[in-house]
């Protein structure tokens, strides 16, 4: 058995314990420790000490997980703060106005009916999200689909909610608008 494998064999949880310490997420920490191992086993030739190698390797690896799923997160919260600003402009603008000019009726029929051309899944995603105020992360483990699906699928319902709606939108913002000058 090459030197690799027995560290591997021997070790492997020990690095995977060091690295769900450093990023708080076993899958991610799983991935991290056999890409390290690849990494050394790719170039186990010309590496003297596994052991360090691979405790820099990970370290290293574990790093770059954190600091890109803080990227992550901070554009998945701007993504989310600009929807619950636009999601509380419209809100207003309909609390705060003659629903009759903006033909109420009309809208939810539009909303209805583009809800009911949605995939199960999506309309689920967008019920979840927009009805019931429920984090990515929650409706990702409600319904077991990554937080990136859950992102493709918002923004593929409210771009055709936009479409669809498109008639009334400016309306509405032109209302929204005056309504913050006055109240």
């Amino acid at each position: 058995m090459h030197a690799v494998e027995m560290l591997f064999s021997r070790q492997h949880k020990t690095f995977l314990n060091l690295a769900i310490s450093m990023v708080h997420d076993r899958e991610a920490a799983e991935d991290i420790v056999y890409d390290s191992f690849m990494a050394l086993w790719q170039r186990r030739e010309d590496i003297e000490d596994y052991v360090d190698y691979l405790f820099i390797t990970i370290r290293n690896n574990c790093l770059r997980y954190r600091r890109d799923s803080i990227i992550h997160k901070s554009v998945y919260d701007k993504i989310a703060k600009k929807e619950q600003g636009l999601m509380e402009l419209y809100t207003k603008t309909i609390e705060n106005s003659d629903l009759a000019n903006l033909q109420e009726k009309d809208i939810s029929k539009i909303i209805n009916t583009e809800l009911s051309r949605l995939s199960l899944k999506d309309r689920k995603i967008f019920m979840m999200k927009k009805f019931d105020c429920m984090s990515y992360k929650e409706i990702s483990e409600e319904i077991d689909v990554s937080q990136s699906v859950i992102d493709h699928s918002l923004r593929n319902t409210l771009s055709r909610m936009r479409t669809a709606l498109a008639d009334y939108l400016p309306a509405m913002l032109c209302i929204a608008a005056l309504l913050e000058h006055h109240v």
